[in-house]
């Protein structure tokens, strides 16, 4: 079962008459399973007219159906899985109280690599994943990403990382990344679009997942907190 899979199975679980009681799991802003969040359009439509590929298409009104947390380095990390769009999860990235990365993330492919051949192109020791660029398929905008944290012309391993995803009902799932950031500018040099390129793994299976991504303010994000959000 891939991490989309897992993701649409937690989505008709979440959503459906005879779900069981939520159990919570705090996130920034309120956030947890069973909250509602409205998304403003204004951030998308303005990164789509300076060049993002993104889209402005992606459905304001969402539910939580699932969270996931990491740490990598001296960040915890928290995706917040939406409802309304298959594998796309608002990001925010914490040292303490202060989120210094807080992005909405939509799935834009995911590949299935059939050998072990294959799976070398993403991640032998010189394999994609940890190259200095990254490139979309050409109906994904074919764009060209600079690697984001370590800049320079070497390959870098993928960072590994062990996500525990929390549902609506309290199961929990785990998933191991090898996964590494990228970005380009965009016609606004002050703007930018993220793509996150990731092999990740359940207990049932494997698959390489890239998102684009997007920065967004709080402002642009207004929640609806369960009665029983942790506070």
């Amino acid at each position: 079962m891939s991490l989309l899979t897992l993701l649409k199975v937690i989505k008709d679980k979440h959503l459906s008459a005879n779900a069981p009681p939520p159990m919570r799991t705090r996130a920034p802003m309120r956030l947890s399973q069973g909250s509602a969040v409205t998304i403003s359009i204004t951030p998308l439509v303005l990164a789509e007219s300076e060049g993002s590929v993104f889209g402005s298409d992606l459905p304001s009104d969402n539910k939580i159906i699932a969270v996931g947390q990491y740490n990598l380095f001296d960040t915890a990390y928290y995706r917040c899985y939406l409802s309304q769009s298959e594998g796309a999860f608002l990001h925010f990235a914490m040292r303490g109280n202060d989120a210094v990365e807080r992005r909405l993330y939509r799935l834009i492919d995911e590949v299935d690599p059939p050998t072990t051949a294959d799976w070398a192109f993403w991640l032998d020791e010189n394999g994609y994943i940890g190259n200095p660029i990254a490139q979309t398929r050409p109906e994904n905008g074919g764009n060209e990403y600079q690697r984001t944290w370590v800049p320079g012309g070497q390959h870098l391993p993928p960072y590994k990382v062990v996500e525990t995803i929390v549902d609506a009902s309290g199961a929990t799932t785990t998933v191991r990344h090898q996964m590494m950031p990228y970005h380009r500018a965009l016609t606004d040099p002050k703007l930018a679009e993220h793509l996150l390129v990731s092999a990740a793994q359940t207990d049932s299976g494997m698959a390489v997942n890239l998102w684009l991504g997007l920065d967004i303010a709080a402002s642009d994000l207004t929640v609806f907190a369960s009665a029983d959000a942790p506070v």
